[in-house]
């Protein structure tokens, strides 16, 4: 547990830097002008509807009878849930027309390639921070696994490192993906609307699985070792599952229907109403409006309601049928595709997704039985005046208001996603400890410490010294090997915290790490990020142990002489306090006065050292 606190604490500090929380803040700054210009357009659509409503009261006032008004019929105005504004920075007039005639109307055809109203492309709040997050997770992810020396530290120290790092960041992903939505989100209620509702939370769900589904990318492609690979893969995912998918979703649901049927179907509809005013006219002739029609006339009348207007309402539900069993289809394909099925929940909670725009449907149908019956009554039961013609709507009945609902496949997609997230953890997991697997074999040499504390290991090859520095990996000694100090920068974080952070994971006491430091002559509290510096805090941690035995891999190796002797005066401290020092290399090292004869060894030859007049570089 104390080495994850102190993993979390240091990734907090990395992702609070000032980068990251200006970058946020912009993102902020920018979700919340869009979703103000949203929230200022929903709220003058909602004062338009008045406008509207009166427009219409006085359109029917100005109808010579209740012919021409069942000609012109009525306008439904079509009004999106409050959750739109999430989702499209400018609002559709989507209007419906019910008539006496052969089919219902709506602006964008439900029985045509229009049928899907298009709500802004990715210009808006959720398809701005779906961009921003999806592209951060992703390289956040890539981030984790990438530092290899950074990681082989923190797995010397505890075998879970990588599963606290990876929830740490899981953790800290989720609250930044949380705050840059509910911050511009909590601004619309200056414009009197409330997002707050359960589809918000909804939108957030999906917000973090697809971000963590990011997330979980980048850690694979983070244990590839080839760097320009490795970015050259991400950058592919993120253009195929945020641009290309989704476009080639959109070609798909463009051509799912055909458009050739629908001509069929209203030219259909169109010779049942034709055939039907031709009977009509054929047995009664014309019938003047404003007068109660005869029994004859009502005959065919009711006749019509019962069979030729009953076969139009059975020819618009299966219409509708057919076009949402397409849309079920759609919807289970997009949910095998997170960002796919990410676009078409979202659509769907604003309401104006293909399931929205059934609904509007629905209720056309339902106003237009309901008007039929009125028109009959007032057209063929009632005496009336010209221009005297009643309005049909009493109250809202003009208006559709669109309730944000959920894909048919919603619970689908979320369960892949989740799938897929477990999958990419378990397959980034494998790769991460196949990575920084130790091998299990190891070289045992005998060194005997009685004429000096500190022996230097000349070893025949590579081969040969990693297989005696295995070896004492798997004993209780410390253990310090070559490091690249630019895994340990972590975006520019301070040397103090670095100290601290590492001493933490390691175990040991912090004081005692200092004191290894002002031994090497570093004030870690006014000390630069320089290369030296990390490798300097790298040895004070490891030495701070309390391990009596010290094994070191060439760790001066091409670094400066000033380095080597910084660390050289704190070895020299540690063997006055009785610790044990083994250093392995490949190469000699060089003595002032050089070797009176050639070294010749099998495999390893073993040598008392000073550390006073020779270099080990």
């Amino acid at each position: 547990m104390k080495s994850f606190k102190a993993i979390f604490k240091l990734e907090f500090k990395r992702f609070r830097c000032n980068r990251n929380v200006f970058i946020f803040s912009v993102l902020i700054l920018i979700s919340i002008s869009i979703i103000q210009i949203s929230g200022s357009n929903y709220q003058n659509f909602l004062k338009a509807k008045d406008t509207f409503q009166e427009t219409e009261r006085q359109r029917v006032m100005e109808y010579l009878n209740y012919t021409y008004y069942g000609w012109y019929g009525i306008s439904v105005l079509f009004i999106p849930s409050n959750l739109s504004i999430l989702y499209t920075n400018t609002i559709i007039e989507l209007f419906g027309n019910v008539n006496t005639g052969e089919r219902l109307t709506i602006s964008m055809p439900i029985k045509g390639k229009t049928s899907i109203p298009d709500i802004s492309g990715y210009m808006n709040l959720s398809c701005i921070i779906l961009l921003f997050w999806t592209f951060v997770s992703l390289f956040y992810g890539y981030d984790t696994t990438k530092n290899k020396d950074y990681k082989k530290f923190l797995s010397q120290i505890t075998r879970k490192a990588f599963l606290f790092m990876v929830i740490s960041r899981i953790i800290l992903l989720n609250m930044a993906v949380l705050v840059t939505l509910i911050i511009p989100t909590f601004t619309v209620l200056i414009n009197n609307i409330n997002p707050f509702k359960v589809h918000l939370l909804t939108f957030a769900l999906l917000l973090c699985l697809i971000s963590l589904f990011f997330f979980s990318i980048g850690l694979n492609f983070g244990n590839i070792k080839n760097k320009a690979i490795g970015l050259a893969n991400l950058g592919l995912v993120y253009f195929v599952l945020t641009l290309f998918l989704p476009w080639v979703g959109n070609e798909i649901k463009s051509n799912t229907f055909d458009i050739n049927s629908l001509f069929k179907f209203e030219l259909e509809n169109l010779n049942i109403v034709m055939d039907l005013e031709e009977r009509a006219l054929k047995k009664i002739g014309k019938f003047k409006s404003g007068e109660i029609a005869p029994e004859k006339v009502m005959k065919i009348v009711w006749k019509a309601l019962n069979t030729e207007f009953q076969e139009l309402r059975e020819r618009e539900n299966q219409m509708k049928m057919q076009v949402l069993k397409r849309i079920k289809s759609f919807q289970i394909i997009s949910s095998f595709f997170p960002i796919n099925s990410y676009l078409e929940v979202n659509k769907e909670i604003s309401g104006y997704g293909d399931l929205g725009i059934i609904d509007f449907h629905s209720y056309l149908q339902s106003i237009k039985d309901q008007f039929l019956y009125f028109y009959v009554k007032k057209k063929f039961l009632s005496k009336s005046k010209p221009r005297e013609v009643e309005d049909f709507v009493k109250n809202n009945e003009n208006l559709f208001f669109s309730k944000g609902r959920l894909t048919h496949s919603f619970g689908l997609g979320v369960g892949f996603t989740i799938l897929y997230i477990i999958g990419l953890l378990f397959n980034a997991s494998r790769l991460y400890h196949k990575r920084m697997k130790r091998k299990i074999k190891g070289i045992d040499i005998d060194v005997d410490f009685k004429d000096k504390s500190t022996v230097f290991v000349l070893c025949k090859n590579e081969t040969i010294k990693e297989e005696i520095f295995n070896h004492y990996k798997n004993q209780d000694a410390v253990c310090l090997e070559k490091i690249n100090p630019d895994d340990f920068r972590m975006n520019g974080i301070k040397p103090a915290d670095l100290l601290e952070h590492l001493s933490r994971v390691a175990g040991v006491d912090e004081k005692r790490a200092r004191e290894n430091l002002e031994i090497m002559g570093v004030d870690i509290d006014t000390a630069e990020n320089s290369h030296e510096t990390i490798l300097k805090i790298y040895a004070a941690v490891m030495v701070a142990a309390d391990q009596q035995l010290i094994v070191i891999n060439e760790l001066f190796k091409k670094e400066s002489r000033q380095f080597e002797t910084d660390v050289f005066r704190l070895l020299s401290h540690l063997e006055k306090a009785g610790k044990r020092i083994i250093y392995l290399s490949t190469e000699m090292y060089q003595p002032a006065n050089g070797f009176d004869e050639q070294i010749r060894i099998d495999k390893y030859g073993i040598f008392p050292i000073d550390f006073d007049g020779l270099t080990l570089r």
